[in-house]
């Protein structure tokens, strides 16, 4: 009986989709986001005379810059937010980090938000749905059972999102936990 529940509530979330004003044209965003984001799908495209006009390979190249949009919160709430989620974790183990050490790991955590925070509002989700789940996504992207990542761990994802926001580790993440529907980002 739980599976008809939830087929029915997908159901209805998709015929609610297809009828608000704000719906986007293709109902696949909401769970899956499209190839043109896959990092495979440029590496499936050859570069030959007479593939330029094939969707996918018009597609695949990462956006140059994205669309700036005002910020979900202050940079002040932002930064009280994740220093009391990190330290949360370092209660007791001061001398497990040093100050800079911790003020770096804090820096490349907001860096690291506010670039992934971008790149699910120019992928069309809604600034409210993005708010709601703040805390889930950072727990899937910044710690592991718990424990923070390193710095140097989130160094490389910063290179990777800021070489391409779409096609990095933080974002595949988030992409699959919305699949899997661990992240509620429908409307």
């Amino acid at each position: 009986m739980g599976c008809l529940a939830a087929l029915a509530f997908v159901i209805g979330c998709a015929c609610r989709a297809l009828v608000t004003p704000e719906a986007n044209a293709s109902l696949g965003h909401w769970v899956l986001l499209g190839p043109s984001h896959q990092p495979h799908v440029a590496e499936e495209v050859p570069h030959q005379e007479g593939l330029r006009d094939h969707p996918v390979a018009t597609r695949s190249a990462p956006p140059v810059d994205l669309e700036v949009k005002q910020p979900l919160m202050g940079d002040q709430q932002r930064h009280e937010e994740l220093a009391n989620r990190l330290n949360h974790h370092f209660l007791g183990k001061s001398e497990q980090i040093g100050s800079l050490a911790y003020d770096d790991l804090l820096d490349k955590q907001i860096l690291i938000e506010e670039k992934l925070e971008i790149a699910l509002l120019n992928e069309g989700f809604s600034r409210d749905r993005i708010l709601a789940n703040r805390y889930e996504i950072r727990e899937l992207i910044f710690y592991k059972e718990g424990v923070p990542l390193k710095e140097e761990t989130l160094g490389m994802h910063l290179a990777q999102i800021q070489s391409d926001p779409f096609s990095n580790i933080p974002y595949r993440k988030i992409q699959r936990s919305i699949r899997n529907l661990d992240l509620f980002f429908f409307y």
